[in-house]
């Protein structure tokens, strides 16, 4: 799998580029999967600090927020709080689901390089 975003030239029709999306998604996943069942030639000893800024480098500050909250287990991500959200409400500042939707090559690309660095917190956040 070739990991790229879509071009809107991909395709002439709405259907056809979000088929590019999906399998743009399914490969990146698959390539994590591949990661994880692989054993890692990384070197164990490489310091949180540097995979902290090399995954947080791509991303904009919001995500890098984002991120950091779910590590923390912070608020959206309580369970007890979120899960059994059915609206966002005017008190919430953003809607997340669209914020991860625009962003989401970015996100799994991030995902990749956490699991590639063995920082399993990252990637479960």
């Amino acid at each position: 799998c070739a990991t790229r975003i879509p071009s809107p030239l991909d395709s002439s029709s709405a259907g056809v580029c979000n088929m590019n999306n999906q399998k743009m998604v399914n490969c990146l996943l698959q390539e994590c999967k591949q990661m994880l069942e692989q054993p890692s030639l990384m070197v164990e000893d490489q310091l949180k600090e540097s995979k902290n800024q090399l995954i947080g480098a791509s991303l904009p500050e919001d995500l890098r927020t984002l991120i950091e909250d779910a590590k923390e287990m912070k608020w959206p991500f309580v369970p007890e709080r979120w899960q059994y959200k059915q609206a966002i409400d005017l008190e919430d500042k953003t809607n997340l689901q669209d914020m991860i939707n625009a962003r989401l090559h970015e996100l799994l690309v991030c995902l990749k390089t956490s699991i590639a660095n063995r920082d399993y917190l990252t990637a479960t956040a």
